[in-house]
């Protein structure tokens, strides 16, 4: 989210708080396999819409903070489904889906 890629971040529970939110990477280190599905599942989808993508990280490191973005909204994946045009939907299947902006990386990230 931080890398400025991903618009839409799923979630099983909802929230009312709206505004800034620190972003943690997790803790467990993704295989080869998992980073290489999810960056050309984010590459097919900037092609289908025809966006340039940022640049995904030359590193994906774990545990610690890695920036923030803006939460703007908490919508139900049926709203999502609604309101959002087809050609910008991401794969998901999340009861809701928290709505970002605004991303940005910490320069030195913060382990926690």
């Amino acid at each position: 989210m931080v890398q400025g890629f991903k618009r839409f971040e799923g979630r099983p529970w909802s929230h009312k708080y709206r505004g800034p939110l620190w972003i943690h990477a997790t803790s467990t280190k993704p295989s080869a396999e998992l980073i290489s599905d999810i960056e050309e599942m984010y590459t097919e989808h900037y092609q289908s819409i025809g966006e340039d993508m940022p640049e995904f990280p030359d590193r994906y490191i774990t545990g610690v903070v890695v920036g923030r973005c803006d939460l703007i909204d908490v919508i139900t994946y049926q709203e999502y489904e609604d309101t959002i045009p087809k050609k910008l939907q991401e794969p998901t299947q999340s009861e809701h889906l928290f709505i970002v902006k605004n991303p940005c990386t910490l320069e030195i990230p913060i382990y926690m």
